[in-house]
């Protein structure tokens, strides 16, 4: 496999002024990559996440979803968990 240029959610959006909707498909990285954006600076409307449970229990990302204001709204097919903010 081919090695990937990444880098942080916070790096990406340091030039931003607002994030209306935010979208992570990872593979399995979701909480770590959602751990480099900066929900102080930043309240997107909604945040949709790939959450097909394989790599970790759907009730984790609810959990952390939850802390910083953000609720289980719909699920969109079986992976796909929307959240929105409080």
């Amino acid at each position: 496999m081919e090695k990937q240029n990444s880098c942080r959610l916070d790096e990406l959006c340091k030039h931003l002024t607002a994030v209306d909707g935010l979208l992570i498909d990872v593979e399995g990285h979701e909480i770590e990559v959602l751990e480099s954006f900066d929900f102080t600076k930043f309240k997107p409307l909604f945040v949709l996440v790939e959450n097909n449970g394989e790599f970790y229990a759907r009730e984790e990302l609810q959990r952390y979803m939850r802390q910083w204001g953000y609720l289980l709204k719909a699920r969109i097919g079986t992976y796909d968990d929307v959240y929105v903010c409080k």
